[in-house]
């Protein structure tokens, strides 16, 4: 399959490819933006996401809230955007949605990046606000790979918009209001070497 820069792919199309390839694209209205193969992550970021899950987990369990990793796709039909994250947090099976032969999440609650120097930017910037089309988004977590930093971007109510919280050092938590939880830093960055 042809995978030039500026072809404009269907749905189908990008469904195949993820089939034959085993590689991950997201898939915005068209236009794939490539995130790798099977070892697509860094080291550190794989440390970090597998901490997060982790202590989402730990937190999560009994409370109602369901936790998802970085296999389930985040679906946008109305806009024809198909994503992934490092881990969902949302409430029940109805919110996974069967399309052909895949699944993907259409209500996420809670959303949570890893990010590195070279995708901070991205992350915070057009990717946020693509998730933040979700109506059902109330929490959206970037978390940096290499520094213990992360920045917490919660919609205050449908109309006003989003305000956004710096976290920094081992010491800090994350408050997840939404979900009445704080997720330690420390827990986070645990067996991780830190560049700060």
């Amino acid at each position: 399959m042809d995978r030039s820069e500026n072809r404009h792919y269907t749905l189908e199309e990008w469904q195949e490819l993820l089939k034959e390839t085993g590689e991950r694209y997201e898939y915005l209205d068209g236009r794939l933006n490539y995130l790798g193969g099977k070892d697509f992550t860094s080291w550190q970021h794989s440390k970090v996401v597998r901490n997060l899950v982790g202590e989402l987990h730990i937190l999560t369990k009994g409370t109602g809230w369901l936790l998802l990793n970085s296999q389930m796709k985040i679906m946008n039909e109305e806009a024809s955007e198909y994503n992934y994250a490092d881990a969902l947090i949302f409430k029940s099976k109805a919110d996974i949605l069967k399309l052909s032969d895949e699944e993907g999440m259409v209500n996420p609650y809670m959303i949570f990046e890893v990010v590195s120097d070279e995708d901070i930017d991205y992350k915070k910037g057009e990717k946020m606000y693509w998730y933040f089309a979700f109506p059902t988004l109330l929490e959206y977590v970037v978390i940096h790979c290499d520094k213990a930093e992360a920045w917490v971007f919660r919609r205050l109510n449908s109309k006003s918009g989003i305000e956004s919280k710096f976290h920094q050092g081992l010491n800090a938590s994350i408050e997840l209001k939404s979900i009445s939880i704080n997720l330690p830093l420390e827990s986070i960055y645990n067996e991780v070497e830190l560049s700060n």
